[in-house]
C-alpha cells in the first residue's frame, strides 16, 4: 500500500466510521449525513424506478469497503492486537459488542496477523480473556455478551468462532470440563437447546483422553454441572423429554444416565429415596405431586429397570408411595392431581389399586375415613363405601 492509499483509506475512515451500519440499518451522526439524507423525494422516484440502489446494500458495501481498508492499514502499520482491543473499552461494554464494526474488523485483523506472524500467534479469545478477567467472573461475563451474539442471526458466526477458541485454549490449559462447563454458563434449563453443548461433550470426551486417570463419565460430570446430586439433570432431561426440539438429544442422555445408575446397582428404590431424594423434604402427611418432573422421570427409570429384570420383583409407583408415605399422604396426593388434567387418569388409577388393598385386608368404611379428610368432597369416602358393600354385602 503507498502513501496516497494510506492518505485515502483514512480519510474514508474519518468520514465511514461515525456511520454506524450494523444488519442493514443506517444511524447517522456523521459528516456523510447531508449525503445519506439527500432529497427523499428524487431518492423514492429512482428507487421506483430501479434505477439506484437500495440503502441498506449500498451500507453493506460501505460496511465491506470499511472493513477491508481498516485491517489493511492495522496490517501495514503492524498495529498489536492487544493494543487496539485496548482502545475499544466502550464498544466492549455493549450487550453484543459483536454487532459492532469496530470489533468485527479487529477479528479479521487477529485473523490476518495470526496469518502473517503463525509462530506469534494468539487467539481473538484469548485476548478478549485477558480484557475481561481470566477468571469465574471475566470468563462468565464474556459468556454472557457471546450468548447474546448468538441470538442474534448476524454475530452468531463471530461468537461461535470465538467459543470455539475458548475451548480450545481450555484445552492446552487441560482446564477441567466442570470448570468449563461453569465459565460457559451452560447450567441452565435451557441446556438442551445450546449449540455449545455438543462442544463441550468433545471437550469432555478429549479431556478424559489426556486425563485418564481422572476421567469421569460424560453423564457423571454433567450432572455435577446441576448441583451435588443428580436432581438438577433429571429435572433438565423430564422437561428435554417433553420438547420437540430435544427430545432426541434429552433421550441419548436419559438412556446413559439409566445405564449408569444400573451400573452402580441403583434398584428403582434405592433411586428414589438417596439418588433424587423424593422422600427428603416431604413428611409423612405430604409426597411429591404425580406432576412432579422428578417423579415423572424416576417412574420411567421404574420402568425401564422392570423391562431390564424381569426376573427380579416387579416395582410400581404404588408400592413405592406406600412404602414411604402414609396413607393421608397418599390420599392428599390423589385429590390434588383429579384436579390436574394432566395427572387425572393416573390418579384415578392410584385410587383404584389403593381401594383393591384396603378391600384386600378388609378395612370399613370407617377405618379409612382418617385416611380421608384431604378429600372435603366426600367423593372418595362414597366410592369406596359403595365397592365395600359390593364385596361384602354381608359385613365382614
Amino acid at each position: 500500500m503507498n502513501v496516497s492509499e494510506v492518505v485515502a483509506a483514512l480519510l474514508l475512515s474519518v468520514l465511514i466510521f461515525p456511520t454506524v451500519i450494523i444488519a442493514g440499518k443506517t444511524t447517522d451522526n456523521g459528516p456523510t449525513a447531508n449525503f445519506l439524507r439527500s432529497d427523499p423525494y428524487k431518492l423514492q422516484d429512482y428507487e421506483e424506478r430501479g434505477k439506484m440502489p437500495r440503502l441498506a446494500d449500498f451500507g453493506e458495501k460501505i460496511n465491506s469497503i470499511v472493513k477491508s481498508t481498516q485491517q489493511k492499514i492495522w496490517l501495514t502499520y503492524g498495529r498489536p492486537a492487544e493494543d487496539l482491543l485496548s482502545r475499544m473499552t466502550s464498544v466492549l461494554k455493549e450487550d453484543n459488542p459483536l454487532a459492532n464494526l469496530k470489533l468485527q474488523v479487529w477479528l479479521k485483523h487477529v485473523d490476518d496477523l495470526n496469518q502473517k506472524h503463525p509462530r506469534e500467534a494468539k487467539s481473538a479469545a484469548s485476548m478478549l480473556t485477558a480484557h475481561y478477567g481470566d477468571n469465574q467472573y471475566g470468563n462468565s461475563l464474556l459468556s454472557t455478551k457471546l450468548n447474546a451474539a448468538m441470538e442474534n442471526e448476524h454475530t452468531k458466526v463471530f461468537a461461535l468462532k470465538l467459543q470455539a477458541q475458548r475451548l480450545e485454549d481450555w484445552g492446552r490449559k487441560n482446564t477441567a470440563p466442570l470448570a468449563v462447563f461453569d465459565m460457559l454458563l451452560l447450567r441452565n434449563h435451557d441446556v438442551l437447546k445450546n449449540p455449545l453443548l455438543i462442544s463441550w461433550f468433545k471437550y469432555v470426551e478429549d479431556f478424559n483422553a489426556r486425563n485418564p486417570v481422572d476421567k469421569m463419565t460424560l453423564i457423571s460430570t454433567l450432572s455435577l454441572g446441576f448441583g451435588t446430586s443428580d436432581r438438577g439433570l433429571v429435572e433438565v432431561l423430564e422437561a428435554g423429554l417433553n420438547a420437540g426440539g430435544t427430545k432426541d438429544i434429552a433421550t441419548k442422555l436419559k438412556t446413559q444416565l439409566f445405564a449408569e445408575w444400573e451400573a452402580k446397582k441403583l434398584t428403582p428404590d434405592l433411586v428414589f429415596d438417596s439418588t433424587l431424594r423424593l422422600k427428603q423434604g416431604y413428611t409423612d402427611s405430604n409426597a411429591p405431586g404425580l406432576s412432579d418432573p422428578i417423579l415423572k422421570f424416576w417412574i420411567r427409570y421404574m420402568e425401564w429397570f422392570n423391562l431390564k429384570h424381569p426376573h427380579k420383583q416387579k416395582t410400581t409407583l404404588f408400592d413405592t408411595l406406600r412404602n414411604h408415605f402414609d396413607y393421608d399422604a397418599i390420599v392428599r396426593m390423589l385429590v390434588d392431581a383429579k384436579l390436574d388434567p394432566a395427572s387425572k387418569a393416573s390418579a384415578r388409577d392410584l385410587e383404584s389399586l389403593l381401594f383393591a388393598k384396603w378391600l384386600d385386608g378388609k378395612l370399613t368404611p370407617q377405618d379409612i375415613a382418617r385416611w380421608l379428610r384431604a378429600d372435603r368432597s366426600d367423593a372418595m369416602f362414597d366410592e369406596y363405601k359403595r365397592l365395600f358393600e359390593m364385596k361384602w354385602p354381608h359385613g365382614v
